[in-house]
C-alpha cells in the first residue's frame, strides 16, 4: 500500500526516494556492463596481439596464428591483427588460409600495399596466377619505394612473361 511517500508490503516500508536509487543503480548496471565487458574484451585483443606479435617475431608461427585468432575473434575490426594472421598462415604454407585473413585485413583497411602483396604471393602458390597479378599490380601503384614495390614489380613481369617467381 502506498501513503505519504512510501511503500509498505509484507512489513517493510521503503521511500520511493530508496526506490527510485536502487532503480537507476540497476539501470547504470545494465548500461555499463556491455561497456565494461567490451573494454575487457578490448583489452583482451590487445593482449592476444601483442602475443602473436612475440610469436610471429620468434617465428613460432603456430603460436602466433592461435594468437592473432583469438585477437581476430575478440576484435574482428582489427586489420593489422588479420593481416598478421594472414602472414603467419603464410609462413605456415596455409596460403588458402592466408588469403582469407588478407581478404578481410584489405575490406577493413584496403589501403595496405604489404597485405596485397602477400594475398598475392598466396594467390601464387595456390596456382591462380590471374588475382596474383592483380594484387601484385595494386601492390606495387600502393607501396612507398623499397622491396615491396620492387618486388611487386617483379612478380607482374614474371607472371606475364610466363615465368616462374623466386620463393621468398
Amino acid at each position: 500500500s502506498c501513503n505519504k511517500g512510501y511503500i509498505s508490503s509484507c512489513g517493510v516500508r521503503i521511500s520511493w526516494g530508496k526506490i527510485f536509487a536502487i532503480s537507476i543503480v540497476c539501470l547504470s548496471v545494465m548500461v555499463l556492463a556491455p561497456r565494461l565487458w567490451a573494454a575487457d574484451a578490448a583489452g583482451k585483443a590487445e593482449i592476444a596481439f601483442s602475443e602473436g606479435l612475440l610469436s610471429y617475431n620468434s617465428q613460432n608461427y603456430d603460436a602466433a596464428v592461435k594468437a592473432f585468432s583469438r585477437a581476430t575473434s575478440l576484435n574482428p575490426k582489427n586489420a593489422e591483427a588479420q593481416h598478421f594472421l594472414g602472414m603467419s598462415q603464410f609462413q605456415r604454407g596455409n596460403y588458402a588460409e592466408a588469403v582469407k585473413a588478407f581478404d578481410t585485413a584489405i575490406t577493413l583497411k584496403g589501403d595496405v600495399a604489404e597485405s596485397y602483396f602477400y594475398r598475392g604471393l598466396s594467390a601464387y602458390r595456390l596456382g591462380q596466377k590471374d588475382k596474383a597479378s592483380a594484387d601484385f599490380k595494386k601492390s606495387h601503384v600502393m607501396a612507398s619505394p623499397g622491396p615491396i614495390k620492387d618486388l611487386s614489380q617483379s612478380f607482374m613481369r614474371n607472371i606475364d612473361a610466363g615465368e616462374e617467381i623466386a620463393q621468398t
